[in-house]
């Protein structure tokens, strides 16, 4: 067994220990994605994306009062909702393109067909996310149907595939920013809380042991899964800059 299926079992099997520990609403639902680089990004980044979302919007409105969550909350959801109209505008385009050269038949993709996806949703932002990326998905199926054709350059189509690259890792790097953020709220009100007991003052209005527990059990399964967090999303931009240069060379 090499490096890499470990890896990839272990995460698998975080990723079940979480889910059954999970003591809140879920969803589950079965996208299609076609193409290489988003089943790669729903893979990697969605089920932290939710775990972050998550950790701002139910703990911080716990641990903090709500202080920053609002804000966090909407920089996230902005970012999703402008790269889903960028990506909205590129299908449109794609199709224009195709439809004037009379290209109907799509490129197919046999590996894709032989492997479900099944996707946890706890947050309304994995949903959100879901639609960017099925968006991205018919966007780079587009792309390669009309490289397949001879419509577009080699150059066209790479460069295409490392801006949609680049698009995804800028919702997972918000996502990440405001986790951060958040946990940095959360940590300051452990130790707010930490201080007052040792004073003997009133934590009345501040969180309960318990909830302060549940935050850090939270916080550790999530760092747990590191190569989906901060360090993945770090790789995946710096493979994206590099792809871009190799292509404008």
């Amino acid at each position: 067994m090499t490096d890499a299926t470990q890896t990839d079992d272990l995460l698998a099997a975080a990723k079940k220990d979480w889910r059954r520990n999970f003591a809140g609403a879920m969803l589950t639902k079965n996208p299609k994605f076609m193409t290489p680089t988003v089943r790669h990004y729903f893979a990697r980044q969605y089920d932290q994306l939710g775990r972050n979302v998550y950790f701002i919007s139910i703990f911080g409105r716990i641990l903090v009062k709500g202080e920053g969550v609002s804000e966090a909350e909407r920089s996230i959801y902005d970012r999703i909702t402008k790269i889903g109209e960028e990506c909205g505008k590129k299908v449109n385009a794609m199709k224009a393109v195709a439809a004037e050269a009379g290209i109907t038949d799509l490129a197919s993709y046999p590996l894709a067909d032989k492997r479900d996806i099944t996707a946890f949703v706890i947050v309304p932002a994995q949903n959100k996310f879901l639609k960017v990326l099925e968006m991205a998905d018919e966007y780079l199926v587009m792309v390669n149907t009309l490289w397949l054709e001879g419509e577009i350059t080699d150059k066209a189509k790479s460069t295409a595939e490392m801006e949609m690259k680049h698009q995804l890792g800028q919702i997972v790097s918000m996502v990440r920013k405001m986790r951060i953020y958040m946990q940095t709220k959360v940590r300051e009100a452990q130790r707010a809380a930490a201080a007052a007991d040792a004073a003997g003052g009133d934590k009345a209005t501040g969180p309960t042991a318990a909830e302060l527990s549940q935050a850090e059990a939270q916080t550790a399964a999530s760092e747990g899964i590191r190569s989906e967090g901060v360090e993945d999303v770090a790789a995946e931009e710096e493979a994206t800059e590099r792809e871009g240069e190799a292509v404008a060379a």
